[in-house]
């Protein structure tokens, strides 16, 4: 499973140094964007906001055309590399996950990664491991309402009926895993 999702998510990084060549047209279409456009993307349905959602998306579909991504809607712009690393290790990690790095690797990674094990499991992760029926007999109205008092210590796995069913003994496993 693990080489799937890293098959899905591609991640580059890009600096100001990548554009040393081009510098001239970058600042160049950074003032025509201002002058002419100077709405954010996504924020609105005006002329303005639609351009600015249109370079956006162009941009997009080119690095996907450079990087070979058929889906460009999965391309993420970051502010910077730091904020970029921690939306791939947060929102892709998953507790038990193991990573590798090496001692050359970012700092900005090495700290995202100790947090995120200081941190343990967060009631979403917990949700995605339960049977997802909301069928009420652990007393709460909903799934992830569940996982949320088992982190607070609430509740425990075995007020949820349907993990003790046979079909279910592999997400039982890995709750107990997730929550030590």
């Amino acid at each position: 499973m693990a080489g799937s999702r890293v098959a899905m998510l591609p991640v580059a990084l890009f600096s100001r140094c990548s554009f040393s060549e081009s510098y001239a047209a970058v600042w160049q279409a950074m003032e025509h964007f201002m002058k002419n456009i100077g709405a954010s993307a996504g924020r609105g349905g005006y002329r303005r906001a639609l351009a600015a959602e249109e370079i956006v998306f162009q941009c997009r579909r080119l690095l996907g055309k450079l990087f070979n991504i058929n889906d460009a809607t999965r391309i993420v712009f970051a502010t910077n590399a730091t904020e970029a690393i921690n939306l791939v290790l947060k929102g892709w990690l998953n507790p038990g996950d193991h990573v590798i790095t090496t001692a050359m690797e970012h700092n900005a990674v090495w700290r995202c990664l100790k947090t995120l094990e200081k941190e343990g499991p967060t009631a979403l992760q917990i949700y995605k491991w339960l049977p997802g029926t909301n069928c009420r007999r652990c007393g709460q109205l909903t799934c992830l309402a569940f996982a949320t008092r088992l982190l607070s210590g609430e509740n425990a796995l075995a007020d949820c009926p349907p993990l003790a069913e046979e079909e279910n003994s592999e997400r039982f496993n890995a709750l107990q895993g997730l929550l030590g």
